[in-house]
């Protein structure tokens, strides 16, 4: 298959969708498959900031703030789909793309629109109203079913937000790279759970060593992994947090964090992120309406257990790796402690991220895009005297 993924908010910032689109097309071409990437130009060659994926290319877009880019080029991105013409086009958008799915279908070529966010959730932890975000949703929702080939979204939570609209979606669950985020990498790999005494945070254990990974902005909620620190130091507990990640909130967050044991490490290399998960004791998710949570799942990937948000797609994807709780900083706090002190807590997360890696992913986008090229096809025409033959055969039950 030649593969075309065309995405909005992909920038040298960037999180989950760059990830994600990395990780599926390296496997995609592994597999034998071609496959390029379109992305809004963020003033650099992508071969710099985005060396991860094995083509990508960048077409004029327009700045929307905190980092990120539209594409608006409608006329580039048309005579860039005439020339490549690809078999499928993956479109990790809904905003200035969504035109692309129908235009595409009317050159025969499949469309699968995977809908990386929850638009509700999105809309509502910015200060919407219900009645407003549930609108918005179901009007962006109901356009993507008649559009795109297929719809795709990460999670059984995100899949629920079209199939209120009548839109089925496939789930196909993003992965993590097994080797890359691994628990090798702890420095010192004995050091927690080990139960008291001894215990991260207890005397003689040493500090409780959180971590939060992920955009610093209003609807990831970065502050409560602040207050859950705090909410362990009114405890008397020896704890420490290390936030990485870049956003708007980063001066209102290092404020809040004015007097705390708190390193802002801001964005850092996937390997970096890696070696900083890994030396965690526990990792903080407190993001009220994940699709997924690639972050999460890197860290269970390292053998450190998740705290996370009871609510969207990230106890879907934590499970026994961790705990889910209520937004609440005391909640948090007193999870981190209990796996911090759990014996198996850490062996429990690197065995629920192991059983989620990215070639079961990217097999499964596979095989989607397969399935959305059969049916955008014509249906094949049979000549009469074949449909004549085939009944004989079928009659005489030749074959079985």
């Amino acid at each position: 298959m030649r593969i075309l993924q065309v995405a909005n908010f992909v920038s040298p910032q960037s999180g989950g969708i760059r990830t994600a689109l990395a990780a599926w097309a390296r496997r995609y071409q592994a597999l034998g498959h071609e496959v390029t990437a379109l992305v809004p130009e963020a003033g650099d060659d992508p071969a710099q900031w985005w060396p991860e994926h094995p083509d990508a290319r960048t077409t004029p877009g327009m700045a929307v703030g905190a980092g990120y880019r539209l594409i608006t080029a409608q006329a580039e991105v048309m005579r860039l789909v005439d020339r490549w013409r690809p078999d499928v086009i993956e479109l990790s958008d809904r905003t200035t793309l969504r035109w692309l799915p129908a235009w595409a279908a009317s050159r025969g070529i499949a469309c699968v629109m995977v809908a990386h966010e929850h638009v509700q959730d999105v809309l509502t932890t910015r200060g919407f109203s219900r009645a407003v975000s549930c609108a918005v949703a179901d009007l962006a929702n109901m356009g993507a079913g008649r559009r795109a080939t297929t719809v795709v979204t990460p999670s059984r939570y995100a899949a629920l937000e079209p199939a209120r609209v009548g839109v089925h979606a496939r789930v196909v669950p993003l992965g993590v790279d097994i080797e890359a985020f691994h628990p090798r990498l702890r420095v010192h790999p004995g050091r927690a759970g080990g139960g008291a005494p001894g215990a991260p945070g207890t005397p003689g254990g040493g500090p409780l060593r959180l971590v939060h990974v992920g955009r610093l902005s209003r609807e990831k909620r970065p502050w409560l992994s602040i207050e859950t620190l705090r909410a362990l130091l009114q405890r008397e507990v020896d704890a420490e947090l290390v936030v990485l990640g870049s956003g708007p909130l980063a001066g209102d967050l290092e404020r809040r964090a004015a007097g705390l044991p708190v390193e802002f490490l801001g964005h850092r290399p996937r390997a970096q992120v890696a070696e900083t998960l890994a030396n965690a004791d526990v990792a903080l998710a407190p993001a009220p309406a994940e699709t997924f949570g690639l972050g999460a799942l890197e860290a269970m990937a390292c053998g450190t257990p998740v705290v996370c948000s009871d609510t969207g797609a990230l106890p879907e994807v934590v499970g026994i790796g961790g705990s889910q709780r209520d937004a609440d900083p005391r909640q948090f706090a007193a999870a981190a402690r209990a796996l911090a002190a759990d014996p198996v807590a850490r062996e429990r997360a690197r065995r629920r991220a192991v059983a989620q890696g990215w070639h079961a992913s990217a097999c499964a986008m596979l095989a989607t895009h397969a399935e959305a090229i059969a049916r955008l096809a014509p249906p094949r025409r049979v000549s009469w005297r074949t449909r004549v033959t085939d009944a004989r055969l079928a009659r005489e039950g030749v074959g079985e």
